[in-house]
């Protein structure tokens, strides 16, 4: 179970939870939630809200935990499959074929921060003012864009326009069957949203160098999806993996009045 804490102590986001084939159906994952909390309340007497991203087609487990929980918004991900030598040819492709776009967009810059902040962008680009770190939900500030500086992300946005349009956060991690990359892109335009998945997977190509890769990409408007994992598949050759769908946060902000139940 992995758990982290954000808006200075008064959010807990519960991020991964695994239960052991053998001891599942025992009441175990209701049970240590509930421990989870009854602690978190002892070391963080600030702790106010409860976050965690689910399934949205299995959401009932979470709120058996007795609290009154909401849907803050929802995002769609893709897992995507490809050979490293022939993707880097394609992407390399693209990013000629799209230049005009692709141009505009940058590595992340503090100096960003203004334009971030504008109506346009901080309302309405960012699902709940929330920047996803694959399906890691931060409340949007400059203190949790230098958390994910810090942590290494490859971070994008374009410099188009007085307000930014787009933004995307990529990283990666091994698994015994290989690595993982992954990106969230936040964005309402397609060509914007194509030109982030062509820079972002470049970015992976060149780290990795050779090898298979496997990309999870989320994309918090639920109108591009259609488009990206159809072009994915046709101008950039990628596998589709059966393992995407749609994510759902779910917030809780009656920790204080249920602390007794829990």
């Amino acid at each position: 179970m992995v758990t982290w804490t954000d808006d200075s102590g008064e959010t807990i986001y519960l991020k991964t939870f695994r239960i052991s084939p053998d001891w599942r159906g025992r009441g175990l994952s209701i049970g240590l939630r509930r421990l989870l909390l009854t602690e978190m309340f002892k070391e963080s007497p600030k702790l106010r809200t409860f976050r965690t991203m689910v399934d949205a087609k299995a959401p009932q487990l979470i709120k058996r935990l007795g609290l009154a929980v909401k849907s803050k918004f929802k995002v769609e991900t893709m897992f995507l499959q490809a050979d490293v030598e022939a993707l880097t040819a394609k992407v390399e492709d693209q990013e000629r074929s799209m230049q005009s776009t692709a141009s505009t967009i940058k590595s992340f810059k503090h100096m960003d921060m203004k334009r971030m902040l504008a109506d346009e962008f901080a309302s309405k680009i960012l699902p709940g003012r929330t920047v996803l770190d694959d399906t890691d939900a931060y409340s949007f500030s400059l203190e949790n864009m230098k958390t994910l500086e810090e942590r290494k992300c490859y971070i994008l946005v374009d410099r188009s326009g007085p307000a930014v349009k787009s933004l995307s956060v990529g990283g990666s991690y091994a698994t015994s069957r290989g690595v993982v990359c992954y990106f969230a892109i936040h964005c309402k335009d397609r060509q914007l949203a194509k030109s982030h998945l062509v820079l972002q997977m470049k970015h992976a190509c060149g780290a990795l160098g050779g090898g298979s890769v496997t990309f999870i990409v989320t994309v918090t408007d639920s109108s591009l999806t259609e488009d990206l994992a159809s072009y994915c598949k046709a101008s950039l050759r990628l596998k589709d993996l059966p393992y995407g769908g749609t994510h759902e946060l779910l917030e809780s902000r009656s920790l204080v009045l249920q602390e007794k139940k829990i």
